[in-house]
């Protein structure tokens, strides 16, 4: 008789909370499928386990309450090894967030009671980026440097706008890269692999021509400059 009523004690608060919130899949696109729980009596409110999966790879999860993130969050990079890993109370983050290579190597820290950024493990020795904003030399992003019209907005971009008579007789991949500024704007752009030079010259103007297209990246709602690589396929 006592362990009936120990088990039914325990499913108690199972069978409240199933019975508070409804379990939505939600199909972003081809690829994306978020899973997540809102609540029945508003379902615009999330509360509850949140999975992103895409391909098959979970690329974050964690936990909502009331519509904010709360509790423990960790994000993945494609190949499955862990990006960012930290704690969330009220929607934002709190205490000491972690930050991963695709290696699966701990690069960089982030206390947010003490606003110290601090590079771990393969960058242990290399020196932080000062200068104004508060996560100024920080590689993680919430949302990354993104063109207009995402990676297909950078093919046609290039493909419109890029002419020379050269194009008839060579083929072959030039990359563009830069730092793409707070404002949007572009600096510092070199060609890191080319063709020949006639070709370069005309892969940067093009590259040049794309200055406002671009949303730059973004962490806690703040602005970051980030490097940009920028291909072109010469078909």
């Amino acid at each position: 008789m006592i362990k009936i009523l120990l088990l039914n004690f325990l499913l108690i608060p199972f069978l409240i909370y199933s019975q508070s919130v409804k379990k939505i899949k939600n199909q972003l696109n081809n690829n994306s499928i978020e899973t997540y729980y809102v609540l029945k009596s508003d379902k615009s409110i999330k509360h509850g386990l949140y999975k992103l999966v895409t391909n098959r790879v979970v690329l974050e999860k964690g936990n909502f309450t009331n519509n904010l993130k709360s509790g423990k969050w960790e994000i993945f990079h494609k190949n499955k090894t862990k990006s960012a890993e930290g704690v969330f109370e009220n929607g934002k983050r709190i205490k000491i967030w972690k930050f991963y290579n695709n290696r699966n190597e701990l690069i960089q820290t982030f206390d947010f009671e003490t606003n110290i950024l601090t590079n771990e493990g393969p960058l242990k020795e290399k020196k932080i980026k000062t200068g104004n904003g508060r996560f100024r030399g920080l590689l993680y992003t919430d949302k990354p440097p993104t063109f207009e019209n995402g990676n297909i907005g950078i093919v046609n971009f290039t493909k419109e706008n890029f002419k020379h008579l050269e194009l008839n007789k060579t083929k072959g991949k030039i990359y563009v890269g830069g730092i793409l500024l707070e404002n949007g704007e572009l600096k510092n752009l070199k060609v890191l692999k080319g063709i020949n030079k006639i070709l370069d010259n005309e892969a940067i103007r093009v590259t040049k021509l794309m200055e406002g297209k671009w949303s730059p990246a973004e962490f806690e709602g703040e602005k970051l400059r980030k490097k940009i690589v920028i291909p072109f396929t010469i078909e």
